[in-house]
């Protein structure tokens, strides 16, 4: 028995396939009209699979233990290409509210899934006959550890992780993600993931105890498999899986599928959707504007400028990438936006989807608004954002609909050039506001509108510093006592993208909230360090601190360059309730426990009664 020949290309050859199979399947599952051809190939290969599985369980040889290994998993396969084709799923059930009980999204999300768990318990049953009662069992174990691992994900996701990979779904299986909830850490992980790791260590023993070739790489195969349930289970709360089958996602952005329904369509289709109730009319309902950029670029700064000019009855509606949100709360102090709704904990455009569709339609339905601004994340891309507003569920609730992106003049006319997330943001867009342009030359702004311009002509352009536009202009709202257009104007074109995926790759975040006072100078280094990569490379920070029970001060990090204000006390809500400091960070890496203690030393004096700490990010009509 030689354990480097006998056992180790088996074992090489065993994570290439589970590597290779998983990226394989994303990859195919990913073009709609590949998708037929996949499940009929992976279907006449399962009496071929079970026929050999047969054959092998009598072989105790080391050939004989990989082909039935080898057989599994191609029988498993069948299970992950049926569902992500969408051949074998569930029962159509109707949309969840993002406010529906635990009870009611348990027993949607088994109705959703109802037929891919029966096909799996009913092939869990057939591997079981087939493979029982040989020597060589291999092939019927790594079965069961699949099985294992893919129930004991479905459970987490339901429950809740903090890593929601939802670009893995393909867009038939998009609404899957209303089933799946995001916190910190749910009850039964701890339990999963100390199971798979003891079963793990147990077959590791297992391969030192083995007295034939055949048996020791039987046991080397399963704990390959089961090492991979350990690490499939800890990815559920770090971000790796967004890189190691990064490539699998790119069938997705070659996919020339239909296009997503467009703004124009939304509102022009031929069955007039019935309006809102109280409202007689589009030109009564309220107009929706979707202001996107990347980390930044001055979103919340150009929102805050805009307010002011508004009239009537405006709301706001904020989503920070990070579990603690920080623009929404800047926006709510001024206050001149009479709603201000607030989304903290992912992004909108894919695992926050059903939480906006939800929210608005309960601000519509409470506040009444004339007009809607929309900051989406500074990673979320466009296309499920109009998606959602276009939805049946939203038909008829909004009249105009445009899209303004925001692009920071630094960071456009950088070495790196244009991105193809912000390319994907401008050519979606009816207005672009050029940020910034106060940092650099007046010929690189000539430069930079020349190039905007080429890639969509049909923008309007407004260069501006620290976010001053007129609202006017920049929201093409018509003169009073004109006559309004009888068709809104199209704010962009069919956008099909997943560049949002591509932007948020490996970006984690980091919120607290604090409550005491802070001292102005030690933020100062504190965010000095951040922009110098003290405490790894930070895409973004900011935060909002109490300097004493009267004063806060708004602290930022965007592009390598660290801002600070001071906030106005005017409105007095700032000495309502505890004295509460935010702080959220984006980054690709980061030495978050150095970080937890230099933002506690910024503390020079405790609140008395912290301990009632309110924590809340809920929303305020």
């Amino acid at each position: 028995m030689n354990f480097w020949l006998d056992v180790v290309p088996p074992v090489i050859a065993a994570v290439l396939i589970w590597w290779g199979a998983t990226g394989t399947i994303i990859y195919l599952c990913g073009r709609k009209a590949w998708r037929p051809w996949v499940f009929l190939v992976v279907t006449a290969l399962q009496p071929l699979a079970f026929w050999r599985l047969w054959i092998e369980k009598n072989s105790a040889e080391v050939g004989g233990v990989f082909a039935a290994f080898f057989w599994a998993i191609i029988i498993w396969s069948w299970i992950e290409t049926s569902y992500y084709t969408g051949f074998v799923v569930g029962r159509k059930v109707p949309e969840l509210d993002p406010d529906a009980p635990t009870g009611l999204r348990f027993r949607r999300a088994i109705a959703a899934n109802l037929y891919h768990e029966l096909a799996i318990l009913g092939l869990s049953l057939a591997v079981i006959i087939v493979g029982w009662g040989g020597a060589n069992d291999t092939g019927l174990w790594a079965f069961m550890i699949l099985h294992w691992t893919h129930q004991s994900a479905k459970i987490n996701i339901f429950l809740g992780i903090s890593n929601l990979t939802t670009e893995y779904l393909p867009d038939n299986l998009k609404y899957m993600a209303q089933y799946f909830s995001q916190k910190p850490l749910n009850a039964f992980f701890p339990f999963s993931a100390t199971i798979t790791t003891a079963l793990s260590t147990w077959l590791f023993s297992s391969i030192l105890s083995a007295r034939t070739a055949g048996e020791q790489t039987g046991q080397a195969l399963l704990f390959v498999m089961m090492t991979a349930a350990v690490l499939e289970h800890w990815w559920l709360v770090t971000p790796v899986p967004t890189r190691i089958w990064k490539w699998a996602l790119k069938s997705r952005r070659n996919e020339k599928a239909e296009p997503a329904k467009s703004i124009e369509e939304a509102q022009t289709s031929e069955k007039e959707p019935e309006l809102a109730p109280g409202r007689t009319s589009r030109k009564d309902l309220p107009e929706i504007y979707v202001i996107c950029g990347y980390l930044g670029s001055g979103k919340t700064t150009l929102i805050r400028q805009l307010l002011p000019q508004l009239d009537g009855r405006v709301a706001v509606v904020v989503n920070d990438f990070g579990t603690v949100g920080v623009d929404a709360e800047l926006i709510r102090a001024e206050g001149h936006a009479g709603a201000v709704l607030e989304l903290p904990g992912g992004c909108v455009c894919c695992t926050l989807q059903k939480n906006l569709s939800g929210q608005l339609l309960k601000l519509l339905e409470d506040y009444r608004p004339e007009r809607i601004l929309i900051e989406p994340s500074g990673v979320a891309g466009i296309e499920e954002i109009v998606r959602t507003l276009a939805s049946p569920r939203l038909a008829g609730r909004f009249g105009k609909l445009e899209v303004i992106t925001v692009v920071e003049m630094p960071r456009l006319m950088g070495p790196e050039g244009l991105q193809k997330f912000t390319l994907t943001q401008i050519k979606a867009a009816a207005a672009i506001v050029i940020s910034k342009t106060d940092l650099v030359q007046p010929r690189e702004v000539v430069g930079a509108l020349n190039l905007i311009t080429t890639l969509n002509p049909r923008a309007r352009l407004f260069p501006a510093v620290a976010g001053q536009v007129s609202a006017g202009q920049l929201l093409n709202m018509a003169v009073q006592g004109a006559e309004e257009e009888a068709v809104p104007e199209q704010a962009a074109e069919s956008v099909h993208s997943h560049e949002h995926h591509d932007a948020e790759s490996g970006l984690i975040s980091f919120a607290k909230t604090y409550e005491g006072l802070f001292d102005s100078a030690r933020l100062k280094h504190l965010f000095d360090e951040l922009a110098g990569g003290y405490y790894g490379p930070v895409e973004r920070a900011k935060g909002l601190f109490y300097i004493s029970p009267e004063v806060r001060q708004n602290w930022d990090l965007a592009n390598g360059r660290v801002y600070c204000r001071t906030l106005s006390t005017a409105s007095g809500t700032i000495l309502e309730g505890p004295v509460e400091a935010r702080f959220m960070l984006v980054a690709r890496d980061l030495a978050a426990d150095r970080l937890c203690k230099r933002l506690q030393s910024c503390i020079i004096q405790m609140v008395p009664g912290a301990e009632n700490n309110f924590n809340r990010l809920d929303q305020t009509f």
